[in-house]
């Protein structure tokens, strides 16, 4: 097991680097996410930390792996969320 830690100000940015460095790491399997805010750190008045747990795919997890990504492209989910903005796309 293995873990990769981010902290950003601004979660949108803390969204598109967890999603970039995964692009860049499609060989691992994602065993647990955790998300934690912050309203006084050292990265100014708040912050968000998004910790992934991970390890290496075995062949079998990376095709299902990859299965499971033509599929989300094909069938996209939208979530809301009170009080905050729609995410994904219709």
């Amino acid at each position: 097991m293995r873990i990769k830690t981010f902290v950003d100000t601004n979660p949108e940015d803390a969204e598109s680097r967890v999603n970039r460095w995964l692009s860049r790491n499609p060989g691992i399997e994602v065993v647990q996410l955790a998300q934690s805010e912050s309203g006084c750190s050292d990265h100014g008045p708040w912050s968000v930390t998004i910790t992934l747990l991970y390890r290496e795919a075995t062949k079998e997890i990376q095709e299902e792996i990859s299965l499971t990504s033509e599929r989300a492209l094909e069938d996209p989910v939208v979530m809301e969320f009170p009080n905050q903005e729609t995410i994904g796309s219709a």
